[in-house]
C-alpha cells in the first residue's frame, strides 16, 4: 500500500493509536477526519504528500511520533491539516555538535542543519524575503588566514577557519548561514536528491487526458458528453468553446449550433499540492 485514500478512515471512532507503514508516500484529503478516539500516529519519511485538513476533528490527537523533518512539515502546515496540538515523542538532536563551517559537502552535516529547528525558522523566513532564496544576497566574509612569504614561488598562508564548538545551537550563526550563497547552494542540491525531505516544497504538476473530438455531422441539438480525467483526481474541470456559433458548453455536455471549426478547452484549477492545468481539442462540424 502506497496511498491512504481520501476519507479512508473519516469517522473511525475506535481507532486510538495508528502506524502509517514506509510503504505509504501519500495520505488523501479527509483521511482521519473525526477519528475522536485516536490519540497517537506514527508517520515515516516515506510519506511526501498529505491533502488539507487530514486531521481535522482529531481532537485528542496530540502526540506524532516523527522525525524532526517531519515535525517540522506538520508545525509549519498545521492549521491547512487540522492538527490541535503537536507533540513529538521520537526526535531526538545532538546538544553539543560540532562541525567546521567549510565542510559544507558532507551529507550528514548538510542533513544535521537542515533539520535543525532553529535554522529551519530563520531558513524559511529568508526564502519568504528574498524570492531567489537568498542566493544573491552573500553573508559576512569570515576571517583572512595570514599572508605567505613574498617571493617569485612563495607559498601561500593558510585561510584562516571557523570552527565555533556549538555551531548548531549558535543562533545568529544559523541566521546568517540561511543567507549564505555557498551553503544555500549545496543545500538545495541536497534537497533536490532527497526524496523525503519536507523542508522544501513546491506544487506539482498534475495532467489532463482529455480524448481527441471525432470529427462531427451537424444535426440540430445534437449533443456530446466531454470526459477529462486529472492525473491527480482533481475536480471540477471547466470546459469552453471558443467559437459559440460553432458549439455551446453546459458543464461537460457540448450542444452543436453550427458547421465549423472551434477549439474547446478543459481546465482545473489545481489545489494547495497541485498546479493548475488545461487542454485543448479542435471542434470541427460539417
Amino acid at each position: 500500500m502506497s496511498i491512504i485514500g481520501l476519507y479512508a478512515f473519516s469517522g473511525c471512532g475506535g481507532l486510538s493509536s495508528v502506524v502509517i507503514p514506509n510503504s505509504v508516500t501519500s495520505v488523501g484529503d479527509y483521511a482521519f477526519q473525526n477519528c475522536n478516539g485516536l490519540t497517537s500516529i506514527t508517520i515515516p519519511d516515506s510519506v511526501n504528500a498529505f491533502g488539507p485538513n487530514v486531521f481535522t476533528g482529531c481532537s485528542h490527537l496530540v502526540t506524532f511520533n516523527v522525525s524532526l523533518a517531519m515535525q517540522a512539515f506538520l508545525s509549519q502546515y498545521r492549521s491547512a491539516l487540522g492538527i490541535v496540538k503537536l507533540f513529538n515523542t521520537s526526535s531526538s538532536f545532538p546538544n553539543n555538535p560540532s562541525v567546521l563551517l567549510s565542510d559544507l559537502t558532507s551529507v550528514g552535516v548538510l542533513n544535521s542543519i537542515a533539520t535543525n529547528p532553529t535554522f529551519v525558522m530563520a531558513f524559511a523566513g529568508a526564502i519568504k524575503t528574498y524570492t531567489n532564496f537568498g542566493i544573491s544576497f552573500q553573508g559576512p566574509s569570515g576571517a583572512v588566514g595570514p599572508q605567505g612569504p613574498a617571493g617569485q614561488t612563495g607559498p601561500q598562508g593558510s585561510v584562516g577557519q571557523f570552527v565555533p564548538s556549538t555551531v548548531l545551537t549558535n543562533t545568529a550563526f544559523l541566521e546568517s548561514l540561511a543567507s549564505n550563497p555557498v551553503f544555500v547552494n549545496a543545500l538545495v542540491n541536497q534537497l533536490a536528491s532527497n526524496a523525503n525531505n519536507f523542508l522544501i516544497s513546491s506544487k506539482a504538476l498534475q495532467t489532463l487526458s482529455f480524448p481527441v473530438i471525432p470529427t462531427q455531422t451537424y444535426v440540430a441539438n445534437k449533443t456530446l458528453t466531454l470526459k477529462v480525467a486529472s492525473s491527480a483526481n482533481l475536480k471540477p474541470v471547466v470546459f469552453s468553446c471558443l467559437n459559440p456559433a460553432v458549439g455551446t458548453i453546459s458543464n461537460n455536455i457540448l450542444r452543436l449550433i453550427g458547421v465549423g471549426t472551434t477549439t474547446v478547452t478543459a481546465s482545473q484549477a489545481g489545489n494547495s499540492f497541485y498546479n493548475p492545468v488545461t487542454a485543448v481539442q479542435t471542434l470541427i462540424v460539417k
